[in-house]
């Protein structure tokens, strides 16, 4: 046998041996499995949903403001007020 045809057949094997595994000791086809929309969507929200909420939209939000921060210089230096010589002072 070639490694390709000797891949294919092990494979094969093992999704047998895991079908017959699942239909001997899996869920009985008459359970139900869920989650209850009340407990999981009408709750009030945790510090952790803050915490994971911050986690996700911080940089986000961080992103979009740097690329505001960054276009409106970039747009600021096309029409030359960006670098003025009311910008620049030193400090002697």
């Amino acid at each position: 046998m070639t490694p390709p045809k000797r891949r294919v057949l092990i494979f094969l094997i093992v999704l047998t041996v895991m079908m017959t595994a699942k239909f001997m000791w899996g869920q009985a086809a008459d359970e139900t499995v869920g989650w209850d929309p009340a407990t999981v969507c009408y709750r009030e929200p945790s510090i952790g949903d803050y915490a994971i909420a911050a986690a996700i939209f911080g940089p986000f939000f961080g992103a979009i403001s740097g690329f505001k921060m960054a276009w409106s210089r970039h747009l600021a230096a096309k029409h030359g007020e960006f670098y003025n010589a009311n910008l620049v002072t030193l400090g002697l």
